[in-house]
């Protein structure tokens, strides 16, 4: 148990919950469409691992789109040079591992 400090008072700041964003849509939704990827960024997980955020487009609309898929997380990260001068125009697709998994990846267009 902390004990109170003695000295000057301490400041209290307010727990701030992070937003969901309005434009959010499940991995699902996209597989099998062309979609702009714009920008993503690397979160760190709450089960170790890490996941990415993606911000992008598909069928003139803007989507925000989460996911752990290791391979995402990989392909996304070889491709941060290029997303600091363009735009990635990719498809979004389901596939299956030799051990039977189903993970999501991207493939030309």
């Amino acid at each position: 148990m902390s004990t109170p400090q003695s000295g000057p008072e301490r400041r209290i700041i307010d727990f701030v919950r992070v937003q969901r964003p309005a434009d959010l849509v499940s991995m699902r939704d996209l597989v099998d469409k062309v979609v702009i990827i714009k920008s993503f960024e690397v979160l760190p997980s709450r089960f170790g691992n890490d996941y990415v955020q993606i911000q992008g487009e598909v069928d003139g609309r803007t989507f925000t789109v989460r996911t752990g898929s290791r391979t995402f997380v990989e392909r996304l990260r070889r491709l941060e040079p290029v997303l600091s001068d363009a735009w990635v125009r990719a498809k979004i697709v389901r596939r299956r591992s030799s051990r039977g998994a189903y993970y999501y990846d991207l493939d030309s267009p």
